[in-house]
């Protein structure tokens, strides 16, 4: 068999991927620690936290979707 190294580049859209998984553990593990000590501050805090996460997932969605469509019109 063949082995062949690959070399792994690592981009920008990979790191800010990587930073928003860890962004979403942490929300859900600091809500559930807002719950669990009933504060009310960390919680809404959490909560406009995570509306800001929303909002920048649904941003990378849709820069996805329109570099796909500019794939298929560049065919």
């Amino acid at each position: 068999m063949k082995n062949s190294k690959k070399n792994v580049v690592i981009t920008g859209k990979m790191m800010v991927k990587a930073f928003m998984i860890v962004a979403l553990v942490a929300t859900v593990v600091l809500m559930g620690l807002g719950i669990y000590t009933a504060d009310s501050q960390l919680i809404g805090q959490v909560s406009m936290f995570a509306a800001f996460e929303a909002i920048m997932w649904s941003y990378m969605g849709l820069e996805k979707k329109k570099a796909e469509k500019s794939l298929i019109k560049a065919k």
